[in-house]
């Protein structure tokens, strides 16, 4: 995935954001429309609480910069998403994909932020994460040296119910995207293992890319993130597709329903709400979208 890909105009249609327990739409709609969804905004990659009442996800805030700030919004009793507030953590950096850990007390992050022993004229994003205290705060956040590549982008940590991290990491050059998972081992985050998740569709297509993998609650379902190649051989914007576990192995991959995918924008950055119910995603770098899992995937 490029860094910075224009947002193309798109149609919003308004609908109640899903809470927890209630129905998503059966056909794609914004999520949180004025709140998290804006008119003019841009969102990347958001993760829900383990409760779903708090969501949080990362924004530009530096036209034409790698300048990005997390931010959560929070759940009304009455149902609807409050206006987004910035998280901090301690000094002014780019800060990227937040993700909550499965008990709540923890999120990991991309930052920007020098990190020790960094020599590089030029930072790129590297793995931290940070506690909540018992005020609801969060503490100072921790670099996760020994999961890091100083010298690669590392990107897009999501916690796994078992408290693992997954994540990938670009080569400087851009020329490789690798997907890891990391362990805690009791007091730190080890090196980078292997994740060999996107293996299971590595010889489905050889004219498809599959650049991410998100994996349902019960670890059954996945959504890809799929670019097909163009009559000239490139990648086009990426589709969203779904894949089933099935007697020990991945079903081939077919495209969401239910309005998900669009001829000309990007779709990516899927999360799942807590119970698995509700795919959300990112359209064109600007909207969250949402759509009940049943109606996307057919069931």
């Amino acid at each position: 995935m490029s860094r910075t890909v224009a947002a193309g105009a798109i149609l919003i249609f308004l609908a109640p954001s899903a809470a927890p327990g209630q129905d998503a739409p059966t056909e794609a709609a914004v999520f949180a429309p004025g709140t998290i969804s804006v008119e003019g905004g841009n969102v990347y990659r958001g993760a829900f609480s383990p409760d779903g009442r708090e969501f949080w996800f990362f924004r530009k805030v530096t036209e034409g910069e790698e300048d990005y700030r997390i931010f959560v919004s929070r759940l009304s009793d009455g149902g609807s998403w409050g206006v987004p507030e910035r998280v901090l953590l301690g000094g002014e950096h780019s800060e990227l994909y937040p993700s909550i850990s499965p008990d709540g007390g923890r999120m990991v992050f991309a930052s920007y932020r020098p990190v020790p022993g960094d020599t590089t004229g030029h930072p790129n994003a590297n793995l931290w994460y940070v506690d909540r205290n018992p005020d609801g705060a969060w503490g100072t956040p921790v670099f996760m040296s020994a999961a890091s590549t100083l010298a690669n982008y590392d990107n897009n940590p999501r916690f796994r119910l078992d408290g693992a991290i997954e994540f990938g990491s670009t080569t400087p050059d851009w020329s490789r995207n690798d997907r890891f998972v990391t362990h805690w081992d009791g007091t730190r985050y080890g090196p980078p293992e292997p994740d060999p998740l996107l293996d299971a569709w590595a010889d489905w297509r050889d004219d498809v890319t599959i650049s991410n993998a998100t994996l349902s609650p019960d670890g059954t379902l996945a959504i890809l993130d799929v670019r097909e190649d163009d009559d000239e051989g490139r990648p086009g914007p990426s589709d969203l597709w779904f894949s089933r576990l099935e007697d020990g192995g991945w079903s081939d991959p077919e495209r969401l329903g239910a309005g998900v995918n669009t001829p000309d924008d990007f779709e990516n950055f899927v999360v799942f709400s807590p119970d698995g119910s509700a795919i959300h995603f990112v359209r064109g770098f600007h909207l969250y979208w949402q759509v009940s899992t049943e109606a996307a995937t057919g069931d």
